[in-house]
C-alpha cells in the first residue's frame, strides 16, 4: 500500500512558471476543408461604392465562430479594412510595414477558424502547392511564388512609375471612356486618360495563353497624360529606361504623318493663369513649340515602307540620336519594348532581344516644359495611336540585359514581367491568408475551377502551416528537512484509518519502517490534487538531511 510521507504546504517563492511556444504542424488538402475542418474558403469581389470586397455567404460557410463568439466573417472585415481599404492604416502588426499592399477585381482568401490556428500561423511556416505552384511566406507577411526568380528583377528603389492598369474595379468597362485616372502602383501618381478602353491585358505564354489583368486600349483618338513631370525631365546626362507591352493592328487609323506617337514629352505644355472673377487657378494646354526632348518612341505607321517598325530618339536642338527597329510589331500580337539609356549608349529592345544600340550624341540638356503622353503627341490632338499599352514602367536608371529579359517574361509559370514574386498576403495572427496576384495561375490555388477541385491539377491544392500555443512550464520545489520524513497527515497510518486517532498501526512503528519514495502528488489549497509524479526509481529515505525535490508540469 502507497503512503504519504509528507504532506506540507509550498511558498510561493519555490514555485517558479516559465512560458513557452510549441508549434503543431497542419495538412489540408482542399478536400479537408469544409469536410473536417469548416476552414472557409471565399472569393472576394471588389464593390466599387464601399472600397472594400464583399463577403460572399453562399459558399462553405463554416460551423466554427472565433473564440470569442463572433462569426469568422468579422476577421476578413477587420483585414480588409485595416490593410486593403483605401484611407486606412495598417494593421498595427510588426511585420506590416514589409507587406505589399494590393488587391485586384478579385481575390481568394482562407480563413481557419481559432480553434485551429490558436494563437496564430507560425511565420515561415505556410507551404501551398497544386500542379504549377508552390507558394511560401516570407515572414513578413507575403506570400511568394517560388517559381519566379526575382534575382534578376530590377530594383523597385529606380522605378518613378508604374501603370499596370490592373485594378480592375475602377475600370470595369470596357468600352471608350470620355475621362478619367489611372493610379501608379509604385509612387501613388495620377495619370488622366481620354477617350480610353480597358479590356482584357497581356496574355501568358508557355503552358497556358490566358489574358492577365488588364490593358489601355486606343483607337486614334485617344492618350494618357501626365502634366507634373518633374521626375520624367531626364537631363542630358541622367540614365534612364522606359519599359512597355503594346500590341498594334497592321494599320494605324490615323495617318496624317509618317509615324502614331506611343511615349511623347513633346506635344504640349500646360499654362496655368488666375481666373479674376473665381480667384482660382484654371490650366489650358499650349502645343510645345521646343525641339529638345528627354525621348521619343513611336511606330511607323502603313504610309511608310517602315511600317510596324519602332523608333526611339532622344534631342537637344543640336543633335538627335535616333534608332529604329528592324522587327515589325503591326502583327496583332504582344510585344515587350525597352528604351535604354546607360552613360553614352543608347538601346533599343524588343522582346528581350537588344535589336539596335547608338551613341548618345547629345550634349546639351534634353529635357523641356512638355507634359508627358502615352499613345499621342499631346494631349487629345488627333495624333492617337491604334493599339494598346500595358505594364508601362518609368525608372531613373539604365537596365541591365538580365533585367531586361525579367520583364520580358510573361511565361505561365515563371513569368516575371509583373516584376514581383508576391502574389498575396499572410495574416499570421487572424489565420487568413489571400491572394490577390491578378495573373491566371493563382485563380486556382484556393478556388479551384469555380470551386471545383478534380478539373484539372492546378485546381487541386495542399495547405501545410504550423500553428502556435504557448504553454506553461511550472517548476515546484518540494523542500522536505531532517525529521519530515515519517510525518504524515495521511490518516491510512493511523488506526482505523482515523485521523483523529492518537495511535498509529504497527508497521509504523516498527524497525522495518524505512519506506523509499516513489510518487509526489501536487494540490491545491482545497486539497484537490492537480498533478501526480512518478520518480524514474524509488528514492531511499534520508531523514537525516534536507532533501528536495524538483517536480517540473506543463499546462
Amino acid at each position: 500500500m502507497a503512503h504519504s510521507l509528507v504532506f506540507k504546504s509550498i511558498p510561493s517563492y519555490d514555485i517558479n512558471v516559465t512560458p513557452f511556444q510549441v508549434f503543431k504542424n497542419w495538412t489540408m488538402t482542399h478536400l479537408d476543408y469544409t469536410s473536417s475542418y469548416d476552414i472557409k474558403i471565399r472569393r472576394g469581389i471588389r464593390d466599387i461604392r464601399f472600397n472594400r470586397y464583399d463577403y460572399p455567404k453562399s459558399f462553405a460557410t463554416a460551423s466554427h465562430a472565433n473564440l470569442d463568439g463572433s462569426e469568422q466573417e468579422i476577421v476578413w472585415y477587420h483585414v480588409n479594412g485595416m490593410y486593403y481599404k483605401e484611407g486606412k492604416s495598417n494593421l498595427d502588426i510588426e511585420y506590416s510595414s514589409y507587406m505589399f499592399r494590393t488587391l485586384h477585381a478579385t481575390a481568394s482568401y482562407v480563413q481557419i477558424p481559432q480553434q485551429i490556428v490558436g494563437e496564430g500561423i507560425k511565420l515561415r511556416s505556410v507551404d501551398i502547392t497544386n500542379g504549377t505552384t508552390n507558394i511560401i511566406d516570407d515572414g513578413f507577411g507575403n506570400l511568394i511564388d517560388t517559381a519566379i526568380v526575382t534575382g534578376s528583377m530590377p530594383n523597385t528603389e529606380y522605378l518613378i512609375a508604374y501603370w499596370g492598369f490592373n485594378d480592375k474595379w475602377k475600370y470595369t468597362e470596357t468600352k471608350q471612356k470620355a475621362s478619367g485616372f489611372v493610379y501608379d502602383l509604385a509612387n501613388d501618381k495620377n495619370l488622366g486618360f481620354v477617350n480610353t478602353a480597358f479590356k482584357p491585358g497581356i496574355k501568358t505564354t508557355g503552358a497556358q495563353t490566358v489574358n492577365t489583368g488588364l490593358k489601355a486600349t486606343f483607337t486614334g483618338t485617344g492618350c494618357m497624360f501626365k502634366n507634373n513631370v518633374d521626375d520624367f525631365n531626364f537631363k542630358v546626362d541622367k540614365n534612364f529606361a522606359i519599359s512597355l507591352w503594346t500590341e498594334l493592328p497592321t494599320s494605324q487609323s490615323n495617318v496624317t504623318g509618317s509615324y502614331n506617337w506611343i511615349v511623347s514629352k513633346q506635344g504640349d505644355r500646360v499654362i496655368s493663369y488666375q481666373n479674376r472673377l473665381s480667384e482660382e487657378w484654371d490650366t489650358y494646354y499650349q502645343k510645345y513649340t521646343g525641339i529638345k526632348y528627354p525621348y521619343a518612341i513611336k511606330v511607323f505607321n502603313q504610309s511608310t515602307s517602315d511600317n510596324g517598325k519602332i523608333e526611339v530618339s532622344r534631342c537637344d536642338i543640336d543633335f538627335t540620336p535616333a534608332m529604329t527597329s528592324s522587327t515589325k510589331i503591326n502583327d496583332n500580337a504582344q510585344h515587350h519594348i525597352v528604351f535604354n539609356k546607360t552613360g553614352s549608349r543608347l538601346e533599343l529592345w524588343v522582346d528581350g532581344v537588344l535589336e539596335r544600340t547608338t551613341t548618345d550624341t547629345t550634349v546639351n540638356n534634353t529635357h523641356n516644359d512638355a507634359i508627358l503622353t502615352l499613345a499621342a503627341n499631346g494631349y487629345q490632338n488627333g495624333t492617337g495611336l491604334s493599339g494598346s499599352l500595358d505594364e508601362v514602367r518609368f525608372y531613373s536608371r539604365g537596365l541591365s540585359a538580365t533585367e531586361i529579359s525579367s520583364l520580358s517574361n510573361m511565361d505561365y509559370v515563371t513569368g516575371s514581367a509583373y516584376n514581383t514574386a508576391i502574389v498575396g498576403n499572410v495574416f499570421y495572427p487572424q489565420g487568413t491568408m489571400v491572394i490577390s496576384d491578378p495573373r491566371p495561375k493563382y485563380q486556382n490555388v484556393f478556388l479551384g475551377n469555380n470551386f471545383d477541385y478534380i478539373t484539372s491539377a492546378a485546381d487541386n491544392f495542399t495547405l501545410k502551416f504550423r500553428s502556435t500555443v504557448t504553454l506553461y512550464e511550472n517548476e515546484v520545489l518540494c523542500r522536505v528537512a531532517p525529521g519530515e520524513f515519517n510525518f504524515t497527515s495521511n490518516p491510512s497510518i493511523r488506526q482505523y484509518n482515523d485521523i483523529n486517532s492518537q495511535y498509529a498501526k504497527p508497521f509504523v512503528t516498527g524497525s522495518a519502517w524505512h519506506p523509499y519514495v516513489t510518487t509526489i502528488g501536487l494540490y491545491d489549497e482545497y486539497g484537490r490534487m492537480l498533478a501526480v509524479g512518478k520518480t524514474a526509481q524509488a528514492i531511499p529515505l534520508k531523514d537525516d538531511v534536507e532533501t528536495t525535490f524538483i517536480v517540473k508540469y506543463d499546462e
